[in-house]
């Protein structure tokens, strides 16, 4: 009999360590990843004809960045996007700032569900494939947590918690708040070492699936 479908969505504070909780699934567990932001960092690579890594490392997210100034851009019409908002199409900017503006243009040009709907695509082909373990890294909006509730009752949520990351405040990106107050079946709380943070998350993720409960 195959086994079940583990489905399981990481969301969390940038810097919160959900990349470090998904790449133990992976190497321990025999998980498969996606993040909803991979097309995004593959079309920003495109755009600014960069290679994507240089928006992945966690050390430089929030570096600005030369490169990644606007006008630097092929897609006129996010340029020109970027000029109605008045930004200096001039100043470098950081991996992070890029994609939350080119990921709020892309929902604009295409439709909300734009990157919602490339994880859903996604995650059916490794189910297809015979892959039975899947973990989204990053799920960041409601009409994303919709859209992975829709496919499968076997969805559990995980909200990765680190000390120090402070309150949401008004004037941060929809990104970094809309999921805050959501409840979820589990929460991870990232204060130790990153062994301590492996540990933590294999137990959890042998909790998930014998414990259906949302926590608050």
């Amino acid at each position: 009999m195959p086994e079940q479908l583990r489905l399981i969505a990481l969301t969390g504070r940038a810097g919160a360590g959900k990349d470090s909780v998904a790449a133990t699934l992976v190497r321990h567990l025999n998980y498969r990843s996606i993040a909803f932001a991979d097309a995004l960092r593959a079309e920003i690579a495109q755009a600014w004809r960069i290679d994507a890594r240089m928006l992945q490392d966690p050390a430089a997210k929030e570096l600005d960045i030369p490169t990644l100034a606007i006008g630097n851009c092929c897609d006129t019409e996010f340029m020109w996007h970027a000029a109605e908002f008045e930004c200096d199409l001039t100043r470098p900017n950081s991996p992070r700032w890029i994609m939350q503006r080119w990921g709020d243009f892309q929902k604009q040009r295409h439709g909300r569900d734009y990157y919602a709907a490339t994880v859903a695509h996604w995650i059916k082909r490794q189910i297809g494939a015979g892959w039975r373990r899947l973990v989204v890294t990053d799920m960041r909006f409601v009409l994303e947590l919709e859209s992975l509730r829709r496919m499968s009752d076997r969805l559990r949520t995980v909200r990765v918690l680190r000390p120090g990351q402070g309150i949401a405040t008004a004037s941060q990106h929809a990104s970094e708040t809309e999921l805050i107050g959501v409840a979820t079946h589990s929460g991870l709380l990232n204060d130790g070492t990153l062994q301590d943070l492996v540990n933590a998350t294999l137990r959890m993720e042998a909790s998930l699936w014998t414990d259906g409960k949302v926590a608050a």
